[in-house]
């Protein structure tokens, strides 16, 4: 770490697919770096965009191999601990080239998603107790933006979801309203990790107002968990839970 200068803050939003979390971590990022605080988005297209030669390679691989898979994949068919092991290589060397030179050198951080995404999907085939087990070691975000938005509303923005999307991996994806009907699990199972690790939650509502809230959020954390600050409780904004949690 740079003298005299403080770690950087590791912000991660999350939400189910389609929820908007990539527009608001995009603008969050957008709104710190115009605050002059130059502040790094982590999302998987440009994560390695800092690195080069072999370590760049390196992970571009593992990226292609996680997520550029073919139309009609079915991912499942390689097995739960081929893909843990492969999400986990993943994060493991993302944290350990970027994400923490990154906080050292005082530069926010803000992740479209960090590994609770998986470890939310994880869950419902590992159970709670052990689907975090691929991440242990790897960077623990000071702050998560839970973006919690009703499936209903994110299918009507993803007509074209992956299988993966639509629950595969529980034997949904043919199913009719597969894509509804697995997002409420993983809804449920981020819910849950909510309430253990005391997220603070946002319900819908307009991007600019999502943005200022979230950098209410990030202004509240002006000191790292790791320099000694323990997280907040969980902040409910806008819609209310609707105790639905399905997982």
């Amino acid at each position: 770490m740079t003298a005299g200068r403080s770690r950087g803050l590791l912000v991660s939003v999350e939400g189910i697919d389609g929820s908007g979390k990539s527009e608001l971590a995009a603008s969050l990022a957008a709104r710190l770096a115009e605050e002059h605080r130059d502040a790094l988005l982590l999302d998987r297209h440009t994560a390695t965009a800092g690195l080069s030669g072999y370590l760049a390679d390196h992970l571009a691989g593992l990226r292609r191999l996680i997520w550029e898979y073919p139309p009609g994949a079915v991912t499942s068919d390689l097995g739960f601990h081929h893909w843990t092991g492969l999400i986990g290589a993943w994060f493991h060397g993302l944290d350990h080239l970027v994400v923490r030179p990154a906080l050292d050198a005082g530069r926010p951080v803000v992740a479209d998603s960090w590994f609770y995404k998986f470890t939310a999907r994880f869950a419902l085939t590992a159970g709670h107790s052990d689907a975090g087990e691929p991440f242990v070691g790897v960077s623990v975000p000071d702050l998560v933006i839970w973006l919690d938005v009703p499936p209903e509303t994110c299918a009507d923005r993803r007509p074209d979801a992956r299988a993966t999307e639509r629950g595969e991996w529980q034997g949904l994806a043919d199913e009719p309203d597969a894509f509804t009907t697995y997002q409420h699990r993983v809804r449920g199972a981020y819910r849950r990790l909510a309430a253990a690790h005391q997220w603070c939650r946002l319900g819908p509502m307009d991007l600019p107002e999502l943005t200022e809230r979230a950098r209410e959020l990030v202004e509240s954390r002006s000191e790292p968990i790791g320099a000694g600050r323990r997280p907040g409780p969980v902040r409910s904004r806008g819609e209310e839970n609707d105790g639905d949690d399905r997982a």
